[in-house]
C-alpha cells in the first residue's frame, strides 16, 4: 500500500509594511465609502477576487489599479500606500489656502505698511 501525501499548505507570506498599509487602508476606505468588495469591483470593471486579493496584501504591479481605486474612493494614493494619514490629497487644499492668503495680503498690504511705519516711529521715539 502506498502512502498518500497530504497537499502542501501554503505558508502565509510576510506582507511588507507598504503593502500591509495599502491593504488595511483599502479595506477602511472601501468601508468608509459604504461599498462591498463586489461594489468596488463593479465600479472598477474588475473581478471581485482582485479586490479580495489586494485586501489580503497581494498587490503586485498595479499602478493603474491603484490610480483607479484612489479616484473611485475619493482618497489619495498616498493614503492607500501609507505615505500619509490624511485620506484626502491636501495639495489642492494647500493651494487654495495659499491663494486666499495671497489675496488677503494684497488687500491689506497698505494697512500692513502703515502699521509697520507706525511701529518704526514708536521704536525711534523710545530709543531717544
Amino acid at each position: 500500500m502506498t502512502e498518500r501525501r497530504r497537499p502542501r499548505r501554503r505558508q502565509p507570506r510576510d506582507v511588507p509594511a507598504g503593502e500591509a498599509a495599502f491593504s488595511t487602508r483599502l479595506v477602511q476606505a472601501r468601508k468608509r465609502a459604504g461599498m462591498k468588495r463586489a461594489d468596488l469591483a463593479n465600479a472598477l470593471a474588475r473581478d471581485r477576487s482582485l479586490i479580495s486579493h489586494l485586501e489580503r496584501g497581494h498587490t503586485g504591479k498595479m499602478a493603474d489599479i491603484l490610480r483607479s481605486v484612489a479616484q473611485q474612493l475619493g482618497v489619495s494614493a498616498d493614503y492607500l500606500l501609507g505615505l500619509t494619514d490624511a485620506p484626502v490629497n491636501s495639495v489642492a487644499e494647500m493651494r487654495e489656502l495659499h491663494e486666499a492668503l495671497r489675496a488677503l495680503l494684497d488687500e491689506s498690504s497698505g494697512r500692513i505698511d502703515r502699521l509697520t511705519d507706525s511701529i518704526d516711529r514708536l521704536i525711534e521715539r523710545l530709543d531717544r
